[in-house]
């Protein structure tokens, strides 16, 4: 009997275990809502000294190596898209159990929503990723309808048949990216978009804030208050500004106003911050890299002149924080020193940091221009050589050959009537942009990750393919 029970438990055990495993490896792994969370979780209790909270417009705009650097600050930036208020209350009640910050910075974008449930796609971004049974279990019985809850309460099975979808990084701690090793929740954006000024102004008229909304708008200034927080609201600028969103947003400042709250309306005053919305935005909604460094720049200088919050640099529990502003700076050199035009062939952009990867197209045929340029780079082409990949090493003069390389990791080649086949791969990823000349894959060691990848042709004078 006892042998059999031992059995038993043994057997549930085993299926617990792996269920948990299917789970984690099926499990949505959204960076903004979800993963985000999963990374706050990991933080050393009461280290984040200012929480910032709300949606896109928070994770995109607030850049957390600025505050770092010139600050000292350490932050983290918690939140999902088209956040609205309720979700963002349950995500302040899941961090306070494990930080206390010296200020939390609510982003007031949301307090526009004004519908009662937010759609499938971004309820699974705003309450998945909280662990917590009862605050999980509350904030889904806010977010959806009683008919859908099930499907959020059970997960599982909603994701079971993401199997066709998985990648190397389902299986990775941190996704597989160096990026998210230190991650504080700031989410670089890259595009550019021109757009204008809204062509408005904020004459003081107010519209209420939907019910809802308006009710954990409340509940989030209650719960900061409750636990001697101090909480500022901030609307950032955005191109796209309608007057019923400022008529919105002077009816929250008022409610700020009866917390003794400061509420700080910026989403008509880009130039306050020097942000020019013709080269500073991504889209009509966030700052791209150059806008947010503006903008978190004079908002850190707000910080520090009206709150009290602590500078870390130097401290070593706050590495993480000095890691987490190295990578980024790193991402926009790699973004800045992309090589675009054929003049840039002539410089060397990278350092002893970066490793280059050089192979020619399918269909390359013998072109001089090309050869004398792979010559200045230290590699002579051969007609045998032609299914090569060539390694330069910006730390060594060495070219090293196909054969040098660890070929199942960043070359896959298969037989194909009897014939082999080399596909040029990273991680899966394939990196041919050219078949008639040659192509560059550029590896950031420090990265660990491809950063840039293109083709050179010769038209009358060198074309870059992307």
């Amino acid at each position: 009997m006892r042998k059999r029970l031992i059995k038993a438990v043994v057997c549930m055990l085993l299926v617990g275990m792996i269920f948990m495993y299917i789970n984690n490896m099926l499990y949505i792994k959204y960076s903004d809502g979800i993963y985000n969370l999963n990374v706050f979780y990991d933080l050393e209790d009461d280290t984040v000294d200012v929480l910032f909270l709300g949606s896109s417009h928070a994770f995109e705009n607030f850049n957390t190596s600025v505050l770092w650097d010139e600050y000292g600050i350490a932050s983290f930036v918690l939140g999902g898209s088209m956040q609205p208020t309720w979700n963002t209350y349950y995500y302040l009640k899941e961090a306070l159990k494990t930080q206390k910050p010296q200020l939390i910075v609510l982003e007031g974008y949301g307090l526009t929503y004004s519908d009662s449930y937010m759609n499938k796609y971004q309820m699974y971004k705003n309450t998945l990723g909280i662990r917590s049974f009862s605050n999980r279990i509350s904030n889904i019985n806010t977010s959806v309808s009683f008919s859908e809850r099930f499907e959020l309460l059970f997960p599982l099975f909603s994701f079971h048949d993401r199997y066709a979808e998985l990648s190397y990084e389902d299986f990775l701690p941190c996704k597989g990216d160096k990026f998210y090793k230190s991650w504080k929740g700031f989410a670089n954006n890259f595009e550019t978009e021109k757009h204008v000024s809204p062509e408005i102004i904020n004459d003081g008229e107010v519209e209420e804030l939907s019910p809802k909304t308006e009710k954990y708008y409340r509940k989030i200034i209650e719960l900061a208050q409750k636990n001697d927080i101090p909480i500022m609201v901030i609307v950032n600028p955005y191109p796209d500004a309608k007057k019923g969103d400022i008529k919105k947003f002077n009816r929250a400042k008022e409610i700020a106003a009866e917390y003794k709250v400061d509420f700080f309306d910026y989403s008509l005053d880009e130039e306050v911050f020097g942000i020019d919305y013709g080269c500073d935005v991504s889209d009509k909604y966030h700052l791209n890299y150059k806008g947010n460094k503006k903008l978190t720049l004079k908002i850190g200088e707000m910080i520090v002149s009206k709150y009290h919050v602590s500078d870390r640099r130097g401290d070593a529990k706050y590495s993480s924080w000095e890691d987490n502003s190295k990578v980024l700076k790193r991402m926009v050199y790699n973004y800045e020193n992309k090589v675009e035009t054929a003049k840039q062939l002539d410089g060397e952009p990278y350092s002893s940091d970066y490793a280059l990867f050089v192979f020619c197209g399918d269909q390359y045929k013998k072109e001089e221009h090309l050869e004398e340029y792979m010559m200045k780079q230290g590699i002579e082409i051969g007609q045998e050589d032609k299914s090569c990949i060539w390694l330069k090493d910006s730390s060594s003069d060495e070219i090293m050959t196909y054969e040098d390389l660890i070929s199942d990791f960043f070359i896959k080649k298969t037989m194909e009537n009897d014939v082999a086949k080399v596909d040029y791969s990273l991680n899966e990823e394939y990196y041919t942009k050219s078949e008639k000349g040659i192509n560059v894959v550029v590896y950031d060691k420090y990265l660990e990750k491809v950063v840039d990848n293109y083709g050179i042709e010769f038209q009358d004078d060198f074309v870059i393919i992307r």
